[in-house]
């Protein structure tokens, strides 16, 4: 017995640093992502107001992200203060722009031009196509 308790108290000794947690450093946070804007294209028109395939499905792509940008900010232009409804409108006009960059199309001028033209009886065949319906 005299031999047990020096043997257990050598061995707690022995395994207890192994057993103590070690405060570690926090690893790192992952690196920032850089998002970069897209470039801004230069929107031109087609002369025969026909749309492609693409210029569609960026198009709907675009739809219901303006949509959602005209909810968030329904309240900002309900504002007394007629400065803050002019920075609202700015700033709504220059998110507009961004998000249909981002969907692939040249900006707004580009989105709006595409909802005025759609009607057009030469995108109807493309519209079938694509499953899509003016209402």
């Amino acid at each position: 017995m005299k031999k047990i308790i020096p043997c257990l108290i050598v061995l707690s000794l022995v395994l207890m640093p192994g057993c103590i947690r070690k405060k570690k450093a926090p690893p790192p946070p992952p690196p920032k992502a850089v998002q970069q804007e897209a470039p801004k294209r230069v929107f031109s028109p087609t002369a025969d107001s026909s749309l492609t395939m693409e210029q569609l499905k960026k198009w709907s792509a675009c739809n219901p992200l303006l949509d959602s940008l005209s909810m968030m900010y329904q309240d900002s232009f309900k504002a007394a203060d007629p400065q803050a409804r002019i920075n609202s409108q700015a700033s709504f006009i220059q998110a507009q722009d961004r998000l249909c960059i981002k969907s692939g199309l040249a900006g707004y001028s580009e989105y709006a031009w595409i909802t005025s033209v759609m009607g057009n009886a030469r995108n109807k065949a493309l519209l079938d196509t694509l499953g899509m319906t003016l209402r």
